[in-house]
């Protein structure tokens, strides 16, 4: 894992030699007040000098800024150790200045900074809860509203795809023919309503989806839901959330192995030809001989 992160290396042509001067002044206060290594400084340096932040302060910073960072990074090979590394570092940079200058610094700034992370969830996420069966079916309603928004919660739904997959789980490495996402060596199976979505995005022009805008994506759906009344006004929905909802309300069909949500066009009754039990078995079994 550490040689591939001395390998990897952020494109010099999107880094300016210069930081926007108010975050220079901050990391030379945070510099002076600290007590890092000299790398933890120089991390900071080289995410401000990145050439979209020129003329931005980090007071004005959110997520999606942020994001178009470690995209960069994932599309250059780095490592999620280091991935997280950056990210835990920005986050404490961050608490220092609403600290220091809560005048400047908005105490909600970048809250969902630590949602980007693609190890281990942070200990404020453990406490994972699935969506119920109101919640799950607002957020269906909402997610028909925004095509992106959708691609992005259905992939996770549909699939429980580890995070850090979802760059494997994009249109453009789709076999449509073998209902596969393959990724250089990298293949992850969907089933038909991932195909149905795929079909869908075929007529979007310029449709894009990344790993980075998961919880801006996700923070839409929260707030639907709370406008809607049904969400806790103290949580925030998370990929770990979407992730236990998937195992809540997905069945593996005993017949073929495959994994279907638990609504009624997903599922048949089927009998062994010796037995008066029926079985349940996904649709696509029904008709087949049972195994």
């Amino acid at each position: 894992m550490e040689n591939k992160r001395d390998k990897a290396v952020f494109p010099k042509k999107l880094l300016n030699n210069f930081m926007e001067e108010n975050n220079e002044k901050w990391i030379n206060e945070y510099r002076k007040d600290s007590n890092f290594t000299k790398g933890y400084y120089q991390t900071l340096e080289n995410f401000f000098k990145f050439k979209d932040y020129a003329k931005k302060p980090f007071n004005l910073f959110n997520t999606s800024d942020v994001s178009k960072y470690i995209e960069i990074m994932i599309e250059n090979g780095f490592s999620i150790n280091r991935i997280d590394y950056i990210i835990s570092n920005i986050n404490t940079f961050k608490k220092f200045l609403i600290e220091k200058h809560p005048d400047v610094f908005n105490e909600n700034l970048l809250k969902d900074l630590l949602e980007l992370k693609m190890g281990k969830p942070e200990k404020k996420y453990i406490d994972t809860q699935p969506l119920n069966l109101v919640q799950l079916n607002y957020a269906k309603e909402y997610i028909k509203s925004n095509i992106r928004t959708e691609y992005i919660f259905e992939i996770l739904y549909q699939l429980n795809i580890r995070k850090q997959d979802f760059e494997i789980c994009l249109p453009q490495y789709a076999d449509r023919e073998n209902m596969i996402f393959k990724k250089k060596d990298k293949i992850i199976k969907y089933n038909s309503k991932i195909q149905e979505l795929l079909s869908k995005i075929n007529t979007v022009s310029n449709f894009k989806a990344t790993f980075s805008m998961i919880p801006d994506h996700l923070t839409k759906i929260e707030q639907y839901l709370k406008i809607k009344g049904v969400y806790n006004e103290n949580r925030t929905l998370t990929y770990f959330d979407i992730s236990k909802t998937h195992e809540a309300y997905f069945i593996k069909c005993p017949n073929c192995g495959i994994e279907y949500e638990n609504i009624s066009s997903n599922w048949a009754l089927a009998k062994v030809d010796f037995s008066n039990n029926y079985y349940l078995v996904c649709s696509k079994c029904k008709g087949e001989p049972l195994k």
